[in-house]
């Protein structure tokens, strides 16, 4: 009789062993996958998302902010001039901001001084000298487009960005704050004849270098 009841307690102890196996295993199973999904609140997940949004407008004016303490650092556009009519190449190496993956443009921060000769549709010429009446320079006043601003400052590097469309963006908010802080209090001020200082960016294909006169996009603008 004990011998029978000692067999059907081994019988039902390694019952319990091999099931214990498969338990303990599907418990480690479930455990995995709990640690594989992560739950979170929908509501939550859309505003983590709509945070992580880019904001052009904000860049742009940041840029702005860092872009004023920059200003004393552009090269003297009469002195740039001068040599690029000696040696192109070498004004490009000497005076160039150094962009990345953009090779065949090149992009200036230059300042100077000159008397306002006329000004058109396009903008106001400005000469570096009192008698001189050919213009060196065209200052922009009309609509700004491109990304001479952007680029000439240095500040600004295109691997920063995840999407090309918000680095292009940066660019018409950045000429959207030159013509309303810059261009819009000048324009109506200009005079021919009088003296103005500059500070601005230029763009110069190494193609077609169009110098003369040589178009800046001005960044600060003050008459005397």
């Amino acid at each position: 009789m004990n011998t029978s009841v000692d067999t059907v307690k081994g019988k039902a102890w390694q019952f319990i062993r091999r099931e214990s196996k498969y338990i303990v295993a599907a418990a480690i199973v479930v455990l995995l996958l709990c640690n594989s999904f992560y739950f979170e609140n929908l509501e939550k997940r859309r505003a983590a998302n709509a945070s992580k949004v880019f904001d052009v407008e904000q860049y742009a004016k940041n840029f702005w902010d860092k872009l004023s303490k920059k200003m004393d650092e552009a090269a003297d556009a009469k002195q740039f001039l001068a040599l690029f009519g000696q040696d192109q190449h070498k004004a490009i190496e000497e005076y160039s901001t150094k962009t990345e993956h953009v090779s065949s443009t090149h992009f200036f921060l230059l300042q100077g001084r000159g008397k306002i000769v006329s000004g058109g549709e396009d903008g106001v010429l400005i000469s570096f000298t009192e008698t001189k009446t050919y213009p060196e320079i065209l200052v922009a006043t009309d609509l700004i487009f491109g990304n001479a601003v952007r680029d000439a400052s240095g500040l600004v590097d295109s691997d920063d960005f995840e999407d090309s469309m918000d680095y292009n963006k940066v660019s018409e908010h950045i000429n959207d704050i030159v013509m309303n802080k810059v261009i819009a209090c000048f324009r109506d001020k200009a005079r021919e004849g009088a003296t103005v200082r500059f500070i601005g960016a230029a763009e110069i294909f190494e193609s077609d270098p169009q110098i003369s006169p040589l178009q800046i996009v001005p960044i600060k603008l003050e008459l005397e």
